[in-house]
């Protein structure tokens, strides 16, 4: 439209003849380009109206969609607060149970001590008794003895009745004794202590663990459980401290030992062997057991899968293993033939080192 406005003017000012012609030929081009202005501008605005209505309309469900995003946002969050709270439930449900499977086994092995502690001090009783009769004659004997004949007969007698007690016997004996009591109370104390640190909760505390003494204080708790069933092969390397949940990672190992021993009918072998491997810390328990058949190998960390018989297992408690791994950046992978044996492997990241253990 400008410029056939321009041209039309260009042409009306050069003319040399009939000039009023031309201004009205250019006054009625005006007007029809002014009206065809008036009419691009109007649809422009209504253009413009319905794009703002179109704009605004979008905003509303922009916002609308934000809020029913936030209000999903929240309800996401609050499911994984309950997921994590039920994984956390049914983690410290499977140590409690598996606790209460190794119930029978842990009070053997506390009774074990206690029965020879139980006899020692019955012993001791006893050589109290002999001492202090020994020691109530020396004291009436300086006490009524009044000439040197008198006192010398009677510490005669009481020299007499120290051979018969064989005061040097209980001297040497009663040292004996007192080191295997010392003994016996520190070995129920140290299994008490690993069982409280083990049923202890504390899904969110982290500290530097020592891995290989993790293995050891594990095996301590499921010694009963393994003994009668299987000699145990450590081939330990030497190992960064890790920093890790060490009532979660022992909580591992038990279910992995419990499950080895299980598997080995007859009398059997299981290996345990940690190495580093650059970025991660590797813990492998392998058993010669019967093995777990390749058709369900993908399927034996699925929570509630189980080869047990029913009653015999939960199905949670290699699940709970990998749940653990996976909470902590690591894996956990299973190599297994039948009749020949299984072999679990954990690699933990090595995420804070500190000084080094030795096996």
């Amino acid at each position: 439209m400008h410029s056939l406005l321009k041209r039309q003017i260009a042409k009306t000012l050069r003319a040399d003849e009939h000039p009023g012609e031309d201004l009205l030929a250019f006054i009625s081009v005006v007007g029809r380009t002014y009206e065809e202005f008036d009419n691009d501008r109007k649809m422009l605005d209504r253009i413009l109206e319905i794009n703002s209505q179109e704009l605004l309309d979008s905003n509303a469900e922009m916002r609308l969609l934000q809020e029913q995003l936030r209000l999903r946002n929240i309800e996401l969050e609050k499911a994984l607060h309950e997921f994590k709270q039920m994984q956390n439930t049914l983690v410290q449900s499977e140590k409690m149970a598996s606790i209460g499977q190794l119930t029978a086994g842990i009070a053997h092995e506390i009774n074990n001590p206690l029965a020879f502690v139980s006899s020692n001090l019955n012993r001791f009783a006893e050589y109290f008794k002999e001492i202090l009769a020994l020691l109530d004659e020396w004291r009436e004997s300086a006490s009524v003895c009044e000439d040197r004949e008198e006192y010398a007969r009677r510490s005669a007698a009481v020299r007499l009745h120290e051979e018969d007690a064989d005061v040097e016997f209980l001297r040497e004996d009663f040292s004996t004794l007192m080191q295997f009591t010392v003994q016996g109370t520190d070995r129920m104390r140290t299994i008490v202590d690993r069982m409280r640190a083990f049923s202890h909760m504390s899904d969110e505390v982290h500290s530097e663990v020592d891995l290989n003494a993790a293995i050891d204080d594990t095996l301590a708790i499921v010694w009963n459980e393994v003994k009668y069933k299987a000699a145990i092969v450590k081939e330990y390397a030497v190992l960064p401290l890790l920093c890790c949940n060490e009532g979660e990672v022992k909580q591992v190992l038990v279910n992995l030992l419990v499950n080895a021993a299980q598997a080995i009918e007859g009398k059997g072998t299981i290996t345990l062997r940690t190495r580093d491997d650059g970025a991660n810390a590797v813990i492998e328990v392998a058993d010669t057991g019967s093995g777990i058949p390749a058709d369900v190998q993908n399927r034996i960390f699925d929570p509630f899968f189980t080869t047990k018989p029913v009653g015999k297992g939960t199905g949670l408690g290699l699940w709970i293993c990998a749940t653990i791994v996976g909470k902590h950046g690591g894996t956990i992978a299973v190599q297994s033939e039948v009749r020949r044996g299984t072999t679990f492997s954990i690699s933990l990241p090595k995420t804070q080192a500190g000084r080094h253990t030795a096996a």
